[in-house]
């Protein structure tokens, strides 16, 4: 079975959207594209670097998988982040359409109609799936929520940390005398949290 690694870049009022430059997805007038870039550091790189080490494939939405297959195939691999080409290049890479409407000329590409193909590919032996890009809506508006804070947070401030809590109105909070890497830090409490929302969405 594979796992499913969420790899977003996320500001602290929800933002997912255009992370990499001002016109990679101006959907809905969207005007703050590029949001991301002030913040790269070296510690955000290394975050981006161990989601890339480990083997794995790119789970992709369709407005996602179109604007990767725009850029990635034609950016110079000779080039700074041209690893990330290469590695892109190499692997496959799923794009979700229910519409089915989506150019899969990329090489490596596989196209993919509904959840439940996502569900059978999930229980396949092959390596992770990464999914990038923003989100069409918040799963917190339609399904109940369970949140776990990072006391000892150095990225993100702790207390931000709970004024979100408090805008996504949680079935649940736990605060952890823990850093940013907090599921490696208290990996039995964290899965347990997950565990217990898993228990109940079951129902939702």
């Amino acid at each position: 079975m594979r796992r499913i690694i969420v790899g977003a870049m996320v500001s602290m009022d929800g933002v997912m959207q255009a992370p990499g430059g001002p016109t990679e997805d101006p959907t809905k007038g969207f005007k703050f594209g590029g949001w991301v870039m002030p913040y790269f550091d070296q510690e955000f790189g290394e975050e981006l670097d161990r989601v890339f080490k480990e083997r794995f494939d790119l789970l992709l939405g369709r407005k996602t998988y179109e604007i990767f297959a725009g850029y990635w195939p034609y950016y110079d691999e000779d080039a700074p982040h041209g690893g990330i080409a290469k590695l892109f290049k190499d692997i496959k890479k799923y794009a979700v359409s229910r519409s089915g409407e989506v150019d899969t000329s990329w090489t490596g590409s596989v196209l993919l109609r509904d959840i439940a193909d996502v569900k059978r590919l999930k229980q396949e032996d092959g390596p992770d799936l990464v999914t990038q890009g923003s989100h069409t809506d918040m799963e917190h508006n339609r399904k109940p929520s369970w949140y776990q804070v990072s006391s000892e947070d150095r990225m993100i401030n702790p207390e931000s940390q709970k004024h979100m809590s408090g805008r996504m109105n949680p079935r649940k909070v736990i605060t952890l005398a823990a850093s940013h890497a907090s599921l490696a830090s208290k990996p039995v409490d964290v899965s347990a949290l997950i565990d217990a929302a898993a228990t109940e969405l079951v129902s939702v």
